[in-house]
Order: C-alpha cells, then structure tokens, then sequence
C-alpha cells in the first residue's frame, strides 16, 4: 500500500531514518494502520534529539516495563515535558493506545512549543480539552482540519501513521503545508470526511486527556480526601476538623478592637492612627486568602483605655524569658460600660505600637453585658526598652486572629530547637519563612547570592543594592486554607497510587485548579506538595531606606515547589509543620523551593518538579522501592 497524498512526508521523514524498528513488517510502512503512543514517542524523541535516547533501567510508568524496547523513548518524551503520561493513580503511560486528533495537537504543541492563537473556526472543537493546542496547530499550518464546510477538526479521529508523518513532515517544514483555513477549501484529508465517534473505553475520572494530566477530575474512583486528613490537637490544630472553640472561618468574622495604654506607657497617638497601622492590612490578608469566603468585620472601640496599673502588673511569662503583657482582662472590663459586645467572635486589644511590640493570643472567659468573650488576641504586648514612633502590626493581627480561627503556630517555642551555629566565612544565615503562622527554615547564601539581593535607587539616580538576611513569603500555606476551608475538596489530590504525576496551580491564584497534593503516611503524618510563585503576599516588597528611596525587598529566593510534612498530633509551637530537608532544627542545605528538574526524598517517597511551563506545575511523586 502506498501513502497516497502523504507519500512525500512519508519519504522525507524515511530520509532522516526516522521510522527504523518502527515499521509494520519488512519493508512495510502500513500508513493507513492508527498511530500508537509508543510509536508516537520514538518518531517525535527522534526528530527532537535528531538522535536516540541514552538507555534507562527504570520505568515512571506502571505500564510500560523496565524490558521494553522503547522505554527510554518514552521515558526521554516525558523529561522533554511532551507527555506526562494517560492515566493517573498509578501513573500510565497506555503505549498501546491509538492516538486521536485532539491528543495529537497537544504532542505538537508541547513538541515544537507552538505560540498561542485565536481560535480556529472548526466547529467540533469548542469546549474540548486541546482546543488551546487545536488552534495553535492551525495557525502554524500544520492542519487544515478534516472537512471544511463548515470547518471540521474531527478531534476524536484516530491518526493514521500516514497522517501522522504528514503533520509532522509540516513541522519540521519538509513538505508544504495547507494553505489558511480561512483561504480555502483544504484539509488533511482531502478525499474522505470521517465522523469521528466518542472513544468511551477510559474512564474520564481518572483519563489525562495526554496529555496533561487532570488534576482536577473527580469520580467515585478518586482517593478520599478525609485521608489525608489528620485529626489534630484541641484549641488550634495542624490537623481536622477546627476546634470547636473557634471562630467562623466562613461567612462573617466580627471583631472588636479595644485600645489600651498604662499610667507609665501612654500613647501619644489616636487609637484612629494606630488602627490605620494594622487593621486594613489584617483585613485584606485574610479576606484574600480565603479567596472571599471569610469577610472580617473590625469593630473599633476608639480612644485609649487607660488601665489602671503598671503595664508591669499585666506581665506572665509564656516562656524562657519571654515576657508579655496580658491586658485583655483589663481592656474588656473598661469597654463593657460603653461597647456592645453583641455577635462579637474575638477580641482584638491593641497597646501602642509607641512602646510594645508582637502579640499573643489566649483561650479563656472574660464575663461581659452581652456574654462570654473566649478567643482573645493581643496586639503590641512585648514591651520596648525605649519609646519609638509608632509601626504596623498587620501581620502580628492576621497572625493572631488565625489563632482564633483555630490554626497553630509552626514555629518552635522553644528558641534551642532553631539556633544556629556560626556559617563559614564569608557566608550568611538567611531565614525563609512561608506562610502566615510561622513556618520556617534557614540555610547558608554568600552575600552576593542573587536569590537575596536588595535593589533600588538613590538621590540622583544612585543604584542601590544589599542582600537580606530574612525571605518572608507570607502567601498562606495551603494546608492552612485547606483545615480552613478555604480550598474546595476538588483542588486537593490525596495520592495514594506508588507513582503519581499531578499538575498543580500557584496557591496565591489557583482558580478552580488543583493548588496541593498530599500523601497520607502512618497515623497523624501527611507529606505535603504545594507551588509557591512571587504574587501577591510573597511578591517582592518596597521598603524605605534611610535615605528616603524605595528598596525592593524578595520575599521568595525563586518560585517552584515547596515540600513539608504534617504531623497533626503536635500542638502549637511543637514544629507540626517541618519544610523537607529539615531535620527539626531549622536548618536546610539550600533554599527549600524546587525548581525544574529538582528532586527530594522524604518518607519513603520522592518529589520531583517535572516542568514548570505555563503556570502548570508537573509534580511527579514516586514511592521509592524497598
């Protein structure tokens, strides 16, 4: 049988040895025969490394055999980021597969990193899966569709081996191509229009539509996600559910803000002054972060309380020679008279930022008119050695009002657990925290590390420049947004295949995309998989210097994966959140982020960051053999 119209693609790509090992018998090219994955693989590694693939022992996907003939093509098609396999949980690759249209569009458009386009015209593609890539292989003239009036792309058509030469004859630009569609008449198949019909032998909840993995389909196959869910500790948690004790994390939190200062601390400031350097920011941080579900109502007290003692006789230490005033008590009892304290959730008490600093919240039952007030934050309660001019807290009031939401803090209480010895000369500590409630880590950078450097620009036009010692990357965890619930079940995927590979979007804006992978260990454990990017609250930040210029400030050395595991049964300040490469005293080898190609063991797994192209994260987590 001849390849008909395709007969000079056919020839070109014969030229090049593309199809040797690969034919249907001897000197048999069978074009009319449909194109299977593992054929698809060895043609386009071929074309892409105009040479074959180094030999590999191991197999990612369940599938395909450490034996077979062509498992380095299709291992190399993965790690060129074409594929990333047909089936998920466990990870498969479907060698054996025929290769529809649509699929089709999406290997070339991975392949030869075709730009976007308008949409086509065809009338069969609106709402599928490949449409972005279906148009981009039109606008590249690499097809003209299947039937042409109207328009037709016929996406569920398997491709002919012949086809197949074709189109990709058309890539490498070795043959003509199809004039534009909206020019004429042409299509890939000028004598025949076939109807395609539905291929219904795979299951849509857990097909990945090749090729890019759905990490959003659901279906009565999927994991569960109550198993990656751990029961946690009681008044906060690392865990499930929130305690009972606390506030609304849905709907509307109210919350009532009391000033107060003391005999021999008095503020010099309004409590309207003071409120601008917290509220709005504490407000906005949570409210994002929950992507609208939560609305945070601050109902102000204004004016100063004055308590009646010494800030001294407030003070309690709540741990080694950690010392802060505990004036909610005090500030609730003054307001009672004048404040209505009706649908109130917490109480928020707020010293001058002139003469304290940090915060602290308590669990507890200050009596009120209205009733029992239990969830108490404190603002500015470690006092200063000297006055200063008064400075934001809306990270501590977000900090602490997480607290009444019922999440824990991640950092060690006990300061031993993350002291560090003394780096090498000439390099320098830098502490990288993530998240809201204090996760972090340090590790060892020279000064003149890019990932820390500090830009801007002076009087005249005098170009500034420094290295920082922290990377604050305040976008909230998603383990925290999801115990809040803020992230819907659907975007979280707890994995329980051996091999699994996802796609996962930024958490800072995720849409309705996966934002976390999650693997359940034994008891309380969860290995975690989340994308940290350089938006929103872990986007650079401007700081004044000195001098009065604007310095921009990283808060993420680089953007990729951040891995930590979960231990549910630790209370706040017991480290339930450690960053992967942490042994528990805060120390790491590098900044913790994966980048492309990085790859980390924990718990009897690996984590790999297979690509990082276009917003899709492809995470490949492995169970490493026994």
């Amino acid at each position: 049988m001849t390849g008909g119209v395709h007969q000079p693609a056919i020839d070109a790509l014969a030229e090049l040895g593309l199809f040797d090992g690969t034919e249907c018998g001897e000197d048999m090219f069978c074009p009319g025969d449909e194109m299977k994955r593992w054929t698809m693989a060895v043609w386009l590694v071929r074309v892409l490394d105009e040479a074959e693939p180094p030999a590999v022992t191991e197999s990612s996907f369940a599938d395909v055999d450490a034996g077979n003939r062509w498992l380095a093509h299709i291992e190399r098609l993965a790690e060129l980021e074409v594929t990333t396999g047909c089936l998920v949980d466990p990870l498969r690759f479907c060698p054996d597969r025929s290769v529809n249209r649509a699929e089709m569009a999406t290997f070339l458009e991975r392949a030869f990193d075709l730009e976007a386009a308008d949409p086509a015209g065809f009338a069969d593609t609106a709402g599928n899966f490949h449409e972005a890539n279906i148009d981009a292989l039109a606008a590249a003239r690499i097809t003209a569709g299947c039937q042409s009036d109207p328009p037709r792309y016929c996406p569920d058509q398997p491709v002919t081996r012949a086809e197949m030469a074709t189109f990709m004859a058309r890539a490498l630009g070795l043959v003509e191509k199809p004039a534009p569609i909206e020019d004429g008449p042409a299509t890939d198949q000028p004598t025949t229009e076939t109807e395609a019909t539905q291929d219904d032998t795979t299951d849509p909840a857990t097909e990945a539509e090749d090729d890019t993995t759905d990490s959003t389909a659901t279906g009565p196959t999927d994991p569960d996600p109550s198993m990656c869910r751990p029961p946690g500790t009681p008044y906060t948690t690392a865990g499930f559910p929130l305690p009972p004790e606390a506030a609304p994390s849905i709907g509307t939190l109210r919350v009532a803000v009391l000033f107060i200062d003391f005999p021999d601390a008095q503020a010099t400031h309004r409590t309207q002054d003071e409120a601008a350097l917290g509220l709005p920011y504490a407000e906005a941080y949570l409210e994002s972060a929950s992507y609208g579900r939560l609305d945070v109502d601050f109902v102000p007290r204004h004016g100063w309380l004055r308590a009646e003692q010494s800030f001294t006789e407030y003070l309690a230490e709540v741990a080694v020679g950690d010392m802060r005033v505990f004036a909610s008590a005090e500030a609730i009892r003054l307001a009672d008279p004048s404040f209505d304290f009706t649908g109130i959730h917490t109480v928020m008490t707020v010293l001058p930022s002139s003469r304290f600093q940090a915060g602290d919240h308590t669990f507890g039952s200050e009596h009120t008119d209205e009733g029992e007030m239990r969830l108490m934050a404190g603002i500015n309660t470690v006092p200063l050695d000297e006055s200063r001019d008064p400075e934001p807290w809306g990270y501590v009031a977000a900090h602490e009002l997480a607290h009444s939401l019922g999440l824990s803090d991640l950092y060690p209480y006990d300061d031993a657990r993350h002291e560090l010895p003394e780096p090498p000369a000439p390099r320098i500590w830098v502490r990288s925290e993530f998240g809201l409630m204090g996760l972090n880590t340090s590790f060892v950078a020279h000064p003149d590390d890019r990932r820390i450097e500090i830009t801007g620009r002076g009087s005249f036009g005098r170009r500034l420049t420094g290295h920082t010692f922290q990377l604050e990357a305040l976008e909230m965890l998603a383990w925290s947004r999801w115990q809040l619930g803020w992230i819907d079940e659907s975007q979280v995927l707890c994995l329980t295949a051996d091999r699994s590979r996802v796609v996962l979007s930024p958490v800072a804006d995720p849409g309705d995309a996966a934002v976390m992978a999650a693997v359940a260990l034994s008891g309380p454990e969860v290995v975690v998989v989340e994308v940290r990017v350089k938006v929103g609250y872990a986007a650079a930040q401007e700081e004044p210097h000195t001098d009065g210029s604007l310095l921009t400030v990283p808060a993420l050395a680089t953007e990729g994966v951040l891995v930590y595991t979960v231990d549910a049964s630790l209370g706040s300040g017991q480290l339930p959140l450690v960053i992967v490469g942490d042994a528990g005293n805060g120390q790491v080898d590098d900044y913790p982020i994966l980048t492309r190609g990085d790859q980390v063991a924990v718990r009897g797994y690996t984590v790999t960051l297979v690509s990082d192209r276009g917003g899709a994260y492809i995470v490949a987590i492995f169970k490493i053999d026994s």
